[in-house]
């Protein structure tokens, strides 16, 4: 999807998106954030997602070379895919996404290959 490709890795409308890269370093730690709103984590060897207030962590393990994805569609709801399979979700119908317009993709050094899109991808474009 090269029309929707963000050259300046941030949010470019706020409203929805989907972040991809590779994990390259999979110990404990903060892998990527956006803004002060989102981020993705390591914890004890499981993916972590935090949108505002609320975490989920998910059954599924990090490992080096796992592809992440994190897509924030319209109504709030921030799901994070590892290696095209739903790890985990968090909605805070209190606040949607729209906080994150030229919000900027932060990545630590365990991760690489940063990918911003202006679209949240679906399902089946993971």
């Amino acid at each position: 999807y090269p029309e929707f490709i963000c050259e300046d890795n941030k949010i470019p409308c706020g409203r929805d998106f989907t972040v991809q890269c590779t994990v390259n370093n999979a110990e404990n730690g903060v892998l990527l954030s956006i803004g002060d709103v989102i981020n993705v984590s390591n914890r004890e060897g499981y993916g972590a997602l935090r949108f505002n207030n609320k975490t989920n962590r998910s059954d599924v393990k990090l490992n080096e070379n796992d592809k992440i994805s994190v897509i924030c569609e319209p109504n709030g709801l921030v799901k994070l895919y590892v290696n095209g399979n739903l790890a985990c979700s968090v909605y805070d119908g209190d606040e949607y996404c729209t906080v994150l317009e030229n919000a900027e993709v932060i990545l630590t050094d365990k991760v690489s290959d940063l990918k911003v899109m202006s679209k949240a991808l679906n399902f089946n474009e993971i």
